[in-house]
Formats: structure tokens, sequence, C-alpha cells
């Protein structure tokens, strides 16, 4: 988000935040075709990606979870975002091991529908709904 302070009469007098568009990074080991194709909007024509200038990447929501330290599991999911090309690095052999992974960036924004941008629920916190994290990927609206 964006903040900002008016200052008037000699001293702060109002402060207002505004939501902003909310970067995403996801590193992994190996992103395949047909993953790029869906999330960057390209083709696969007799397996082989094919990527256009005139291609556009779709709206899409992520939903991950992450293990905390005590065992318990935060969940969110983002609501409304795009993916961009990812950067792709090479590097010749030589006499160590050097892991080369994919990068995927997105940037996420509310929707228009209902304002909303992301959901989130925490396993340990007392208002946890049992059940909800074993629906947390079902649908993107599944809240229990």
């Amino acid at each position: 988000g964006n903040s900002d302070t008016l200052y008037a009469d000699d001293g702060p007098t109002d402060t207002a935040t505004v939501l902003g568009d909310i970067s995403l990074s996801v590193e992994m080991c190996d992103l395949d075709l047909a993953t790029q194709a869906a999330l960057l909007g390209h083709k696969i024509v007799n397996g082989v990606l094919v990527s256009s200038a005139d291609d556009t990447a779709p709206y899409v929501a992520v939903a991950f979870e992450s293990k905390k330290a005590d065992g318990k599991k935060y969940y969110v999911k983002l609501l409304k975002g795009m993916f961009k090309e990812p950067d792709e690095n090479f590097k010749t052999k030589d006499n160590k091991v050097n892991f080369q992974t994919k990068k995927l960036e997105g940037n996420f924004v509310m929707r228009t529908s209902d304002h909303n941008w992301k959901y989130t629920t925490d396993e340990g916190d007392a208002a946890y709904v049992a059940g909800t994290g074993a629906n947390w990927y079902k649908s993107i609206e599944s809240t229990a």
C-alpha cells in the first residue's frame, strides 16, 4: 500500500492509505510448458511453446500455504493477478554445481466486483474454523 500525510498548521493533520499493486515472486526448480502457456497466455503447438508478442496473460488467482515454526499452517489466497514473462538464466557447465531456477513474478490487484484482493487464515488463530485448510484449494471462494 501507499500512504501519505497531510501537513497543515505547522504539523501533520491527516493521513491516508491506499492499496497499491501486490507483487508476488515464485521461484521453482522447473516450470513446465503447459503451466507457462496457461499463466502467460501462450499456446503449445506440436510440443513447442509458442510465445507471441500479441499474447496476453490471463488474470489468475493463487492459493498457497506456509508452515509456521509451531507446526501450524498459514493459508493465503491472492484473488486477481497477472504474471509476466520469467527471466531465463543459463550457465555453461564448469567445475561446480550451479542450479538454475525459474522465477515467476506477478502483480495482484483488487477485484472490481467486490474490492477483495486477499483471503488469509491461520490454524493457530482462535477464530480458525476447522476444515478450512482441507478445503483451501477447492475453490478460490471457499472459506470452510
